[in-house]
C-alpha cells in the first residue's frame, strides 16, 4: 500500500496540550524529555533474563534469536528522516532541510527506533518517527503490515470518535520500504509531557523498594493525581464495543466506521525459531479472532494441560497426578462467569468486548508538572477483549505482583501492600470517572484477571497462576500446596468442592472500595 496521510483538519487532540516549547535549540533540548522504554521495565522478561542466567552456564546457553534487525535500522540516514518529515510537513516548500529541520535525538526502545525532530521556521513544530526494529527487509511480513495498518487504524479511530483519550495525531504512516527512509515506518506529531517514570519516582538514584515507597508528600500526590487522571482518560474507551476478540481492521473505511475484527500477527517465540525462519513468514503466527470469551481464554488449555492422556514414559506418577491437578483447578478458574463470559448485563444474550491497551505503563504514559496525563502512546498490538481485561483494568504497573517471577527489584519495586494502595485509588476513579459499573467492578482484581487471560500464553506460567488464586483463599494459603494440587489430580471429591466455592469467591468482582 501507499503512505497514507491523515486528514490534515483533524485537531481535536490539540485541545490543552502546548506543543510549543520555545523557539531556540537550547530550549528544545532542556524541555524535551525522551520517551526511552529501556529506562523503565516491568517483571516480565527481566526476571525470565536472569533465571535463564542462573540455570545456564556460558558455554551452555543455545543461541536465542531475535527479530530486531537494529543493524539495518540504525543505519538510516539523519537526512532520509528530513527528508521524509519534508515529505509531510505543512510548510515544506519554505523549509530548508539543513537550516529549518533538525534530528534532535534517536532512541532505541524495546521494539521501535523512535526519532524526536523539530522545524522552526514561523514556529517550532515538533514531530516523533517511530520505525520498528524488525522493519527490514528480511525481518518485515505482511502480518507486520497487518499489525501496523491495525494499530494506526485504532488511534486515529479513537481521535475521531472524540473521546477524549490523549492520543497522539498521525500525520502518515507506511507498511512498505517505498519512502524517503525505505523501511516501514509512523509519522507522529509529538505530545507535550515526560514519560510518568520520572514523575513516578523523581529520583535519579537507582530504582528500589526503598525509594519507591520512601517518596516525598508531593511525589504521591502527584502520583494520586495521575492515577486519576488516567482513570478518566482510559474510561473514555467505554464508548466502544465489539462483536468479537481480536485485531480492528478498518480495511480502508473511514476511522469512523465500525472496524472489522480479524486476526493479528504474535511474533514466534524465539525458543522456536531457527535462523532460516527469520527470512520467512514463520516469525510470525495468527492469533484469533475469537468469537467467545471462553474461547479466547482456553484456546490453549488441551494443548498445554490435557485432561487424561499423558505419556508415562515422560512424567512419572507424581507428576501426572500434579498436571492433572493443575488442569481440574484451571478448569474451575475458566468456568467462572466473569472469566466465561463478557457480558455488559448478566442477562444480556450476546457478549459484547471493548479494546484492550496491551502495554499501560509507565513509559508509555506522558504527564505535565502536575502529574495529569497528556498523552497514551503505544498502541501498538491494542486489540477488543473480554471486559474483565479491557479498558478498566489496572495499568500495567499495579498489577506486577500477578506478573511471573514477580519481585521487589523489578519496577516498579512497590511491595503489594503499597500496590494495593494505588490499586484502590485508581479503582475508586474508574467508578468517579462515569466508567460502566460493569466494567468497573472488574478493575480492583483485574491484575488477576489478566494473569488467567495469559496463563496458557508464551511467557504465562499457568502453575505459578493456580498457586497464587490458592494463596488467596485462607483454607489452603498455609497447606503444601503441590501436594493438595497432586491429591486433587489423583481424585478428592470434597477437596475440589470447597475450591469450587472458594474460587469462584476469590474470582468475583469487587464494588466500590472508599464506599463513597
Amino acid at each position: 500500500m501507499q503512505a497514507i496521510k491523515a486528514d490534515a483538519g483533524n485537531t481535536t487532540q490539540d485541545n490543552g496540550l502546548d506543543l510549543r516549547l520555545g523557539t531556540s535549540f537550547e530550549n528544545l533540548q532542556l524541555n524535551i524529555e525522551i520517551q526511552d522504554n529501556q529506562k523503565y521495565s516491568t517483571v516480565a522478561g527481566e526476571q525470565d533474563k536472569r533465571d535463564d542466567e542462573d540455570l545456564q552456564g556460558e558455554d551452555d546457553k543455545p543461541e536465542t534469536l531475535e527479530r530486531h534487525d537494529w543493524e539495518v535500522i540504525n543505519a538510516i540516514p539523519d537526512v532520509d528522516f528530513k527528508r521524509l518529515l519534508l515529505q509531510w510537513e505543512d510548510t515544506a516548500l519554505d523549509t530548508d532541510i539543513e537550516e529549518d529541520c533538525h534530528v534532535l535525538q534517536h532512541i532505541e526502545g524495546a521494539y521501535n527506533h523512535i526519532v524526536f525532530m523539530y522545524t522552526d521556521t514561523q514556529e517550532v513544530k515538533q514531530y516523533v518517527i517511530k520505525v520498528p526494529a524488525i522493519g527490514s527487509e528480511a525481518r518485515w511480513q505482511e502480518g507486520d503490515a497487518h499489525n501496523l495498518r491495525s494499530e494506526c487504524g485504532i488511534v486515529e479511530h479513537i481521535l475521531k470518535c472524540k473521546l477524549n483519550v490523549p492520543v497522539p495525531e498521525i500525520i502518515s504512516y507506511d507498511d512498505t520500504f517505498f519512502n524517503p527512509i525505505s523501511a516501514p515506518y509512523v509519522l507522529m506529531k509529538r505530545l507535550a509531557g515526560i514519560p510518568a517514570y520520572k514523575m513516578w519516582d523523581p529520583t535519579e538514584q537507582e530504582r528500589d523498594h526503598i525509594s519507591a515507597s520512601r517518596v516525598s508528600a508531593e511525589t504521591r500526590q502527584k502520583r494520586i493525581t495521575f492515577l486519576r487522571s488516567l482513570a478518566k482518560a482510559m474510561t473514555g474507551l467505554s464508548k466502544l464495543e465489539y462483536n468479537m476478540i481480536g485485531m480492528p481492521d478498518f480495511g480502508g473505511r473511514p476511522v469512523l466506521q465500525e472496524p472489522e475484527i480479524m486476526h493479528s500477527y504474535r511474533w514466534t517465540h524465539p525458543d522456536n525459531l531457527t535462523r532460516e525462519d527469520l527470512t520467512t513468514e514463520n516469525q510470525l503466527y495468527k492469533f484469533g479472532p475469537f468469537t467467545s470469551s471462553k474461547e479466547y481464554m482456553t484456546h490453549r488449555l488441551d494443548g498445554v494441560f490435557p485432561s487424561s492422556g499423558l505419556d508415562p514414559e515422560l512424567y512419572d506418577t507424581n507428576k501426572q497426578n500434579y498436571l492433572y491437578g493443575i488442569r481440574k483447578i484451571l478448569d474451575i478458574i475458566y468456568a467462572h462467569p466473569c472469566i466465561a463470559f463478557s457480558k455488559k448485563h448478566p442477562d444480556d444474550a450476546k457478549e459484547t468486548f471493548v479494546l484492550r491497551h496491551t502495554d499501560l505503563d509507565l513509559q508509555n504514559i506522558l504527564v505535565n508538572d502536575e502529574g495529569e496525563v497528556t498523552g497514551i502512546l503505544d498502541w501498538e498490538g491494542c486489540m477488543t477483549a473480554p471486559r474483565c481485561i479491557g479498558y478498566a483494568t489496572l495499568p500495567v504497573f499495579l498489577m506486577a505482583d500477578w506478573q511471573v517471577g514477580f519481585t521487589l527489584q523489578d519496577a516498579p519495586c512497590m511491595p503489594s501492600w503499597e500496590l494495593d494502595f494505588y490499586r484502590d485509588i485508581y479503582t475508586e476513579a474508574i467508578f468517579d470517572a462515569g466508567c460502566l459499573v460493569a466494567d468497573a467492578r472488574y478493575t480492583r482484581k483485574s491484575g488477576m484477571y489478566r494473569a488467567i487471560a495469559g496463563a496458557l500464553d508464551d511467557g504465562g506460567d499457568a502453575e505459578d497462576l493456580v498457586k497464587n488464586v490458592l494463596l488467596e483463599i485462607p483454607g489452603t494459603r498455609r497447606m503444601d500446596l503441590d501436594k493438595l494440587i497432586r491429591l486433587v489430580g489423583i481424585g478428592w471429591e470434597e477437596a475440589e468442592e470447597y475450591l469450587k466455592i472458594e474460587i469462584n469467591k476469590v474470582l468475583e468482582p469487587e464494588d466500590r472500595v472508599l464506599g463513597q
